[in-house]
C-alpha cells in the first residue's frame, strides 16, 4: 500500500505525530511525507497567535503554500494531520482539501490539540471529505518528544485497530 502523510505544523507538535506515524507505516507500506508550508506563516506570539490563526481557521482562509501540492492518485491511503484551532482544522490543511482530489481516497485523520476535544475539527473534516473513505480518526493531547514511547505506542495501537 502506498502512503502519503500530509501535515501542517506550527509548533512542532504535528510535526512529531507525522515523524512516528511514518515510522510505524514504514515496513508495512512505501511512505511519503509532505509538510504543508505556507508562503506567510504567522509571526505572531502568545495568545494572539492562537487567537488569530482560530480565526482564520473559522473564516476557511486558504494560504498559499511554498511548494506544490503532491498528486494524491498516486496514493491508496492519505493520512491527513493538523492542529485544532478554534476547534477546526488550519487553514493550510484547507488549502490541501480545496486544491486536491481526495474522492475514494482512503483517509485517516490525525489532529492535536492544547488539551481540547478535536471532535469538531473532526467533525469539520469528515463534513469536507465527504466523498473520501473517511477510516479513522486519532487525536492527541499535548504531544511532546518527551512522550515520544507512549505516543509510539498509541499509534501503533491505532493502526492495529485500523487493520493497516
Amino acid at each position: 500500500m502506498k502512503t502519503l502523510i500530509v501535515y501542517y505544523s506550527l509548533d512542532g507538535h504535528t510535526r512529531l505525530i507525522a515523524d512516528i506515524l511514518a515510522g510505524s507505516l514504514n515496513g508495512a507500506s512505501s511512505v511519503d511525507v509532505f509538510e504543508l508550508r505556507p508562503l506567510r506563516e504567522t509571526q505572531l506570539n502568545g495568545f494572539l497567535k492562537y487567537f488569530v490563526g482560530g480565526m482564520r481557521a473559522i473564516f476557511g482562509a486558504k494560504p498559499a503554500l511554498q511548494t506544490p501540492l503532491p498528486d494524491a492518485k498516486a496514493y491508496d491511503l492519505i493520512c491527513l494531520g493538523t492542529p485544532v484551532w478554534g476547534g477546526r482544522f488550519t487553514p493550510p490543511v484547507n488549502t490541501f482539501i480545496s486544491g486536491t482530489d481526495l474522492a475514494c481516497k482512503k483517509v485517516l485523520l490525525l489532529a492535536t490539540s492544547a488539551g481540547g476535544d478535536a471532535s469538531k475539527c473532526f467533525a469539520s473534516l469528515k463534513a469536507r471529505l465527504a466523498s473520501s473513505e473517511i477510516i479513522g480518526e486519532i487525536g492527541f493531547k499535548s504531544p511532546t518528544p518527551a512522550s515520544r514511547a507512549i505516543l509510539e505506542t498509541q499509534i501503533s495501537a491505532s493502526l492495529a485497530d485500523l487493520d493497516i
